[in-house]
């Protein structure tokens, strides 16, 4: 059961969120391009956290959401695009988010790294991006070539991403899998889909 376990996160989770965001406020105008907005004129620009951020530009660069962990996904949407219960998934974000701020908080980067967590957690952080309001059908079908595509690109390349985030290769992986264009730096993916361009801003970059 996931509810349950959800409870267990949930103040060690606040605790860290709050501490996280005193952390983020502290670096914000240093590290201004951490998790940005690319307008398609300036001199607009927009950015979010150092971890755990995902932004997506819409409608031709002229749009741009910030969404953190995962967490401004809709229960609805998500039922619909992925087959899943609404409370458990949700407990599943948390839970997720709970042990990610843990690691985040504690420096353990290893532990965030881990090929087998990123594989659960990456898709859930940029789900809140993509998934966030109702969807038409069509949109519906192009989400889930994404959620796929996602998927298939971590199962496939998540050893590699691990290795980039931390350090340990060359930040040069790009891969294409269907209509999804991925890109793998220090700490971050970018991801360019017919739904949007996203980036998501996973752990800080050392």
């Amino acid at each position: 059961m996931v509810a349950p376990r959800l409870y267990q996160f949930l103040p060690t989770a606040l605790a860290a969120l709050g501490l996280y965001f005193a952390i983020v406020v502290g670096f914000a105008q240093a590290q201004s391009s951490i998790c940005p907005c690319s307008f398609k004129e300036p001199p607009w620009e927009a950015y979010g956290t150092k971890a755990a951020c995902t932004t997506i530009i819409r409608k031709g660069g002229t749009s741009c959401e910030v969404e953190f962990g995962g967490i401004s996904t809709d229960q609805k949407t998500a039922a619909q695009v992925l087959g899943v219960n609404p409370a458990e998934y949700t407990g599943q974000v948390y839970e997720v988010l709970g042990a990610f701020l843990q690691y985040l908080r504690n420096n353990k980067r290893e532990a965030l790294a881990d090929p087998k967590f990123l594989s659960v957690a990456l898709p859930i952080f940029i789900r809140g991006a993509y998934l966030r309001r109702p969807l038409n059908d069509d949109d519906v079908r192009q989400a889930r070539s994404l959620d796929s595509a996602i998927k298939a690109f971590l199962e496939k390349y998540s050893d590699q991403v691990s290795k980039i985030f931390l350090g340990n290769a060359p930040p040069d992986l790009k891969v294409t899998v269907n209509d999804a264009n991925f890109v793998v730096g220090r700490g971050y993916l970018t991801v360019s889909h017919p739904i949007g361009f996203i980036v998501t801003r996973y752990m800080p970059a050392e």
